[in-house]
């Protein structure tokens, strides 16, 4: 932190920062959820682990970026996605969530569905998050996931949205077939 004139800290945004911000907002994420601030839990249940996640990167503030080319200190590969944004998450509440926890299990080639309505008022933000069991110990440091986990999202036209497909060049998602795999699921 650094001192500011009134004598609070402020936050500088950077590597140490960013784990001190994020690992509070995930607390008051949690205890959010807990006490059915979203308007899903009136047992008060310890929600999953990725539902959280979930929340914190769907409501996440995007940074406003000139994404014409790579190579900038502008792209993606510089700058990143955007920020966790605890005032977010608060404010759309149980207003703007739509939260389901999903089947607990899906074997290979199964799906799983769900259909909301929007009324194009807001941006539709889906996330889909899960936690993968350990990894046998002899993966070495090679990719260790076990899941490979899709999302799709099909619009009332039609159109098709593949998971974070055109967002390396784009600030929302093209439908479409895959074509930016550097940032896809598939």
């Amino acid at each position: 932190t650094t001192a500011s004139g009134d004598g609070h800290g402020e936050f500088d945004w950077g590597v140490s920062g960013a784990t001190a911000i994020v690992g509070g907002i995930t607390g008051l994420t949690y205890e959010m959820y807990i006490e059915n601030h979203f308007g899903n839990n009136p047992n008060n249940d310890i929600p999953l682990s990725s539902t959280i996640k979930a929340l914190i990167i769907a409501d996440a503030t995007q940074y406003d970026l000139d994404l014409t080319g790579t190579g900038t200190q502008l792209d993606r590969d510089a700058q990143g996605w955007g920020y966790a944004d605890a005032e977010t998450i608060h404010e759309r509440g149980a207003n703007y969530h739509v939260i389901e926890d999903g089947p607990s299990t899906l074997q290979s080639g199964d799906s799983w569905s769900r259909t909301i309505y929007v009324d194009g008022t807001e941006s539709l933000k889906t996330t889909l998050c899960w936690i993968d069991p350990a990894a046998p110990a002899d993966t070495g440091i090679g990719k260790a996931l076990i899941n490979n986990l899709n999302l799709k999202l099909t619009a009332p036209d039609g159109s098709i949205y593949w998971g974070n497909n055109g967002l390396y060049t784009n600030l929302w998602s093209s439908p479409g077939n895959v074509v930016d795999n550097q940032w896809s699921q598939n």
